[in-house]
């Protein structure tokens, strides 16, 4: 995500969960594009 959208990575946390085992905490905002409208368009 660094790369690809140029969000620099703050910290890594661990969730706890078995499937998901961290969040990554991105600095700033971080959105992400809604591909569902670009679908709806066409």
């Amino acid at each position: 995500m660094e790369r690809k959208y140029g969000w620099r990575l703050k910290r890594i946390e661990r969730t706890g969960d078995p499937v998901l085992k961290v969040d990554c905490v991105f600095e700033g905002d971080a959105i992400f594009p809604d591909y569902r409208s670009e679908q709806d368009n066409e």
